[in-house]
């Protein structure tokens, strides 16, 4: 008899969660219903614009080294076929520089460019401890990147490169004039060079976790409520 009633128990509750299956059933058919239409939900439409950096001029003056516009399938080398998989929207279209990931790792390079106005040169340090990639340094080992305002990153994550670590970008403040950057023994990217008098918003850059990318919405019961926008 207990058992018997345990069993009836048992199915009255499976069957009281059969409103909530529903209910998302019916929001994710409206929801589709919504995107045949050209209608986008709140939580995509609402989020704030991001714009690219301004980029600025320069003059490349490292042989061996090129320029290269930073946008997905972008190689981030010149060797080594590490292809940006997604980049924040600031780097967008962005002009990096290129070189050579195994010169670089094996045993540094120089970077030498020229500006005619005050710039920042965004660096992208690879997020792993493995020797083969520049580790960012602390201010007893080398104040260069903090003279330079560089030793917290602008964008954390900001690029997510295929089968490699993900980048965090730093932003070094030069002057008009000629400069080297030497930073050591490791690769790492050059991203592009940007106007020194736009404002930088430090952010966490999560391409598979943000509100536009995730399918939750489709399920979201409230957007019977909230409103979409055309």
């Amino acid at each position: 008899m207990h058992a018997q009633q345990g069993a009836i128990v048992l199915f009255s509750r499976n069957f009281d969660d059969y409103p909530v299956y529903e209910e998302e059933l019916a929001s994710f058919q409206a929801s589709v219903n919504d995107l045949k239409a050209g209608k986008l939900p709140s939580q995509v439409s609402g989020e704030e614009r991001i714009d690219p950096y301004r980029q600025a001029g320069f003059r490349l003056t490292s042989p061996g080294m090129e320029t290269n516009t930073l946008s997905k399938d972008s190689l981030l080398f010149t060797d080594g076929e590490v292809y940006v998989q997604s980049c924040a929207e600031e780097l967008e279209g962005l002009t990096g520089i290129r070189f050579s990931r195994t010169e670089a790792a094996k045993g540094g390079i120089t970077v030498e460019f020229e500006t005619n106005t005050p710039v920042r040169l965004l660096v992208g340090y690879f997020n792993s401890s493995d020797d083969q990639w520049l580790q960012m340094p602390t201010l007893d080992e080398n104040t260069h990147t903090d003279d330079r305002g560089g030793l917290s990153p602008i964008l954390r994550k900001g690029i997510k490169a295929s089968f490699y670590p993900s980048v965090n970008v730093h932003a070094f403040l030069y002057e008009a004039g000629s400069h080297a950057l030497n930073l050591g023994k490791g690769a790492f990217a050059v991203l592009g060079v940007i106007a020194a008098d736009q404002e930088l918003k430090e952010r966490d850059v999560s391409p598979f976790s943000e509100s536009s990318r995730s399918l939750d919405w489709l399920y979201d019961s409230e957007r019977k409520k909230g409103a979409l926008s055309h």
